[in-house]
C-alpha cells in the first residue's frame, strides 16, 4: 500500500494559506468550511495552556471573490476576537455560519511580552452572516 493510500491529502481542499506579514494585510471572503482543533507545534505535538488546556486553534476556509480559496488559522489572541464578532451577530454562545462573510486584517503590533519574543499581532474581524439568515454547520468557536 502506498502512502497515498494511508493517508488523506492534507491539500484538497486546496488554495493558499493567509499570511499576515505587514500591517495592513488581509483576507476576505465567504465562509465554506470551519474547523476547530487543537493548536500544534511543527512536531505535531500538541500545544498547551498552563492548566493542560489544549490551545485552540479555527481553521476558515474561504472562497474569496474572485474565487481564490483560502485558508485562516486564527489562534492566540484572534481566537477571541472571532468570537466576540460572532458573539455581536448572533449573541453570546453562538457559532459562526456557513456561508457568512469573514474578514481579518493585521492593525498593529504591539511590544512582545518577554524580551527575545516576536511581537504580538493585533487583528480586526469581520464577521457578517448570510443575508437569508440560514446558516449550514456550526461549530462552536
Amino acid at each position: 500500500m502506498s502512502i497515498d493510500e494511508q493517508v488523506p491529502n492534507p491539500f484538497a481542499f486546496g488554495g493558499d494559506t493567509a499570511k499576515f506579514a505587514e500591517i495592513g494585510d488581509s483576507v476576505s471572503g465567504t465562509i465554506v468550511k470551519l474547523e476547530h482543533r487543537a493548536q500544534t507545534d511543527s512536531k505535531g505535538n500538541v500545544q498547551r495552556f498552563d492548566d493542560g488546556t489544549p490551545k485552540p486553534v479555527v481553521v476558515v476556509h474561504l472562497e474569496t471573490a474572485n474565487g481564490q480559496r483560502v485558508r485562516d488559522f486564527v489562534s492566540g489572541r484572534a481566537v477571541s476576537v472571532f468570537r466576540e464578532a460572532v458573539h455581536r451577530v448572533h449573541g453570546p454562545g453562538t457559532s459562526p455560519e456557513v456561508g457568512a462573510h469573514y474578514s481579518r486584517k493585521l492593525v498593529r503590533l504591539e511590544p512582545p511580552s518577554q524580551r527575545g519574543w516576536s511581537p504580538a499581532k493585533i487583528y480586526e474581524i469581520d464577521y457578517v452572516p448570510q443575508s437569508n439568515g440560514s446558516g449550514d454547520d456550526r461549530e462552536l468557536v
